[in-house]
Parts: structure tokens; C-alpha cells; sequence
């Protein structure tokens, strides 16, 4: 598995190397403007510097090599998992601890904005390295695999059933998901990016995040609070699934954690978190991997884990450890770093899709839906995953569904602007094929979804989720058998 390691170091060179080399005498004469100018002639190099070579498995005659390229993705999604799980999940936790933030408003910015860290630096590698289009088009598949596979993912593993989902957060979230996917089509579809398009989309990343922030309190004024989970000490955990008398020794009812209740009635009884009472105190799963892998890959799964050993001592070398004394002092290095090996893991996964349509005569397009998309997703769908596990069902919703408004706003906007700004002013080109088609997806898609929920009084069944995950397969046979035929 590790010897399949080097073929990776070996695909960045080209990538790399080359247009640094191509840039070198633009930049030696761009020394008056060292922020602009080396970076447009980086991005300029990198688009006359070509494509990988044709198959760096093209030295084994049996083809045998070439399926290294699978060992090596699979390694890769299972990194990112370790990443999560072993430190990125920690880090937010330990966040939202210090400073209190509700779970719902941890899952839409901080994780939806850590876990979409892939998706930034991929595409910011496409356009400043690469010059190419993959961004869009794993960015426009990884939206409709969050949406699917995540809330339905979640909805399956999570410890109550149905799913409830609280009516203003997920009306928000819902909202601003269909506005980025018609600002998405709107900046698009004419095939390039103008300053403004892309500054207003960073924009809309500050409005979402005021939102977010601004959500309980307009809650609270409304005459609505959340029920507050009872620590271990006052034995929540035992009393989980019991019912709360009022004050008056009136009706008993049960309140189930995340769903909001009038102030007047949250002041006459005693709330049971159902969800997070029955979990808290429980020791974490030590090992994410496994629990996300191992019963659909058995074996493969344990060891793909094995294999992962070196590179979690090397985590634990580079990523400090929010889960000791001093976690909550810590929570921003590790965010950073969680982030930073995310996108080395990401878009290691990009650069083997490449070379897996290469030695297989897979469509490019293919591979970009599918494997790429989940491959940058992969970390949002583990740590859901793991909270909807514990039986934080709010802060994994809310993460499917802000990830993918910060996957429009800040993975695209932020590059977008950051080429525009930089070169000048000129519009940013690209193709436009297959993101109508995906926005209207993405569109309809969220269309079902809300309209399912609303009329299951909020709530996510598990034949919902099932559907959901139906759903996603058929969209990729609908999508991909045309091009797999062609």
C-alpha cells in the first residue's frame, strides 16, 4: 500500500515544477509587483505547462501497476477520514465548548468552512497551477453528494428516528443553499467570472455567516429557546428517554433535543435531551475509520487502517491535540493544520483521479462526478457521520447543508477573487458545460428534500434517507452512463 506513496510524490512534480520553472523570468522581471504579477504568470505558466504525462504507469507492460492508482485513492479517502475523526472533529468541539456555540451554528460555518478546505485549495490549485476547470465540476458534484448522501448518511446512523430538524436553522440553510445554487448558474453559465460576480459571492459568505449567528437570538424574540442538555452530573444519561413532569405536576411531556419549544411552556417544564443525554459522557469512537468503513470493507477496511499508521504519527507530530487539558487553548492550530493536511489529502485524490482516467479510459467528466467529488466530500460525510453517532442529529444536518453554501461562496469566491483581483480586473474564463444541468439538480433535489421534510412535520425518516441515497446513484447513472456509452 505505502509503495504506491511514491507515485503520488512523483505526479506532483509535473504539476508543480513545471510552471515554476516556466514562471521563474516572469517573476525575476515582476519584482516591483511581488503579489500580483507572480501569481497571474504563475497561473499563466501553468496553463501552457500541459497536462501529466500520458500514464506514468506506462513503464509496466502487464498493466498491473496501474491499479495501484485504486490502492492509493482508497488510502487517501481513508487519510482524510483519519483526519477528521482524529483531529479536526476534536478541534470544533473544543470551539464550540469555549465559546459556546450552539451545534447548528458550529456544523454551518466552522465545520462546513474546515471540511470544505479541499474544495478551496482544489480549486485554487486548478486555477493558478493547473488552469483548468476541475473546481467547478467537483465543486457542482460534491454540492449534490452532500445534500444526498450526507443528510441521508446521517438520518441512517443516528440513535433516534425520525431525524428532527429545528424549522428556522434548516429554513435558512435551505434558502441560502438555493440562492448559491442560482448565483452559482447565474456567474457561470456565460463562461467567465468577473470581479464583481466573484467579490459578491465572498460577500454572501459574510451575509451566511451573520445569519447563522443572528438565528437563536431572532428564535428567542420570537418567543421560541432550545432545550439545554443536562450535564452528566445531574444524571441526564440515566434519565434519557424518560419524560419530564411541568411545574404544576401537569401532563408529562418529552422534548427532543434541537427541536424548539415556546418560552412559556419551556418555563413550566423540565426538558429531557433525549438524543444527546443518551450519549453524553459515552467515550468517543477512538477509531472513525473503522466505524465509517469497516462494515461495508471488512478486511480492506482494516488494512487501509494499517496502513494509515505512519501517517497518524505524523498527524500527531504536526497537529496539536485538542482532546487533553488543554483543548480548548489549542482548537485554532488544530483547525488550521486538520485543514491544511485535508487539502494536501484532496487533492493528492485529484491528482490520481487524473491519472485512474488516464490508464482506464474513464471520461474525465466521470471521474470529476463521481470519484473527485467524493473524494473532496469525503471528510464532510465522515464527521457527520461521527456527530450524527453521537447523537449531535443539528450539527450534522446543519453541515450538509452549509457545506454547500460555503462551497459556492468561499471554495469558488474566494479563488475566483483572489485571480480577478490579482490580474488586474480581467474576467476569469472558463467552461461552462454541464453546470446548468448541475444547478438544476442541485435545485430540484433540495426542492424534494424540503418538501419532504415540511410534510413530515420537520423530521428526516430513514426511508427518506434511504431514498435520498437511491436518489444519488440514480443521478450518477443518469449522468455518467451517457458519457461511459460515448
Amino acid at each position: 500500500m505505502l509503495a504506491a506513496v511514491p507515485l503520488l510524490a512523483y505526479a506532483l512534480a509535473p504539476r508543480l515544477a513545471s510552471p515554476l520553472l516556466r514562471a521563474a523570468p516572469a517573476l525575476v522581471r515582476a519584482r516591483p509587483a511581488l503579489f500580483a504579477e507572480p501569481l497571474v504568470a504563475l497561473a499563466a505558466a501553468g496553463g501552457a505547462a500541459g497536462a501529466l504525462p500520458e500514464s506514468l504507469t506506462a513503464w509496466d507492460p502487464t498493466g498491473v501497476a496501474r491499479w495501484g492508482w485504486w490502492l492509493l485513492i482508497a488510502w487517501l479517502f481513508a487519510a482524510q477520514a483519519k483526519v477528521c475523526d482524529g483531529f479536526f472533529i476534536p478541534a470544533i468541539e473544543a470551539c464550540s465548548r469555549r465559546f459556546s456555540i450552539p451545534e447548528d451554528v458550529a456544523g454551518a460555518t466552522l465545520m462546513a468552512f474546515g471540511c470544505n478546505g479541499p474544495e478551496l485549495f482544489v480549486n485554487g490549485f486548478a486555477i493558478f497551477v493547473t488552469h483548468s476547470d476541475v473546481g467547478v465540476g467537483t465543486i457542482v458534484g460534491s454540492e449534490i453528494f452532500n445534500l444526498l448522501c450526507i443528510i441521508g448518511g446521517a438520518t441512517l446512523v443516528a440513535p433516534i428516528s425520525p431525524l428532527p430538524v429545528e424549522r428556522a436553522p434548516f429554513a435558512r440553510d435551505a434558502g441560502f443553499y438555493a440562492l448559491a445554487a442560482v448565483l452559482l448558474g447565474a456567474v457561470v453559465l456565460d463562461g467567465r467570472v468577473e470581479r464583481a460576480e466573484a467579490l459578491a459571492l465572498v460577500a454572501m459568505a459574510g451575509v451566511y455567516a451573520i445569519a447563522v449567528s443572528q438565528t437563536a437570538g431572532a428564535m428567542e424574540r420570537a418567543g421560541f429557546r432550545r432545550c439545554v442538555a443536562p450535564s452528566a452530573g445531574d444524571g441526564g444519561a440515566e434519565a434519557a428517554g424518560a419524560r419530564g413532569a411541568d411545574a404544576d405536576g401537569g401532563e408529562a411531556c418529552v422534548v427532543v433535543c434541537g427541536v424548539p419549544v415556546s418560552a412559556e411552556v419551556a418555563a413550566r417544564t423540565a426538558f429531557v435531551c433525549t438524543a444527546d443525554a443518551a450519549l453524553d459522557g459515552a467515550p468517543a469512537d477512538a477509531n472513525g475509520v473503522r466505524a465509517a468503513l469497516g462494515a461495508a470493507l471488512g478486511v480492506c477496511a482494516s488494512a487501509l487502517e494499517a496502513s494509515l499508521g505512519p501517517f497518524e504519527a505524523v498527524l500527531r507530530a504536526t497537529v496539536p491535540d485538542c482532546r487533553g487539558a488543554q483543548a480548548e487553548e489549542r482548537w485554532l492550530p488544530a483547525f488550521f493544520a486538520s485543514m491544511a493536511w485535508l487539502a494536501v489529502c484532496s487533492l493528492g485524490v485529484c491528482l490520481t483521479a487524473d491519472q485512474l482516467s488516464i490508464d482506464f479510459a474513464i471520461p474525465a467528466a466521470v471521474i470529476g462526478l463521481t470519484i473527485a467529488a467524493a473524494g473532496t466530500s469525503f471528510a464532510n460525510l465522515v464527521s457527520s457521520l461521527i456527530e450524527a453517532r453521537r447523537g449531535k442529529v443539528g450539527m450534522a444536518v446543519a453541515n450538509a447543508l452549509g457545506s454547500n453554501v460555503q462551497n459556492v461562496f468561499i471554495a469558488l469566491g474566494i479563488p475566483w477573487a483572489a485571480y480577478t483581483l490579482l490580474s488586474g480586473g480581467e474576467p476569469l474564463l472558463m467552461s461552462a458545460a454541464g453546470v446548468g444541468d448541475g444547478v438544476r439538480v442541485m435545485l430540484g433535489s433540495l426542492a424534494v428534500f424540503v418538501v419532504a421534510t415540511a410534510s413530515a412535520d420537520f423530521t428526516v425518516s430513514r426511508a427518506l434517507a434511504k431514498g435520498a441515497l437511491v436518489a444519488y446513484g440514480g443521478y450518477l447513472v443518469y449522468t455518467c452512463a451517457p458519457l461511459m456509452l460515448a
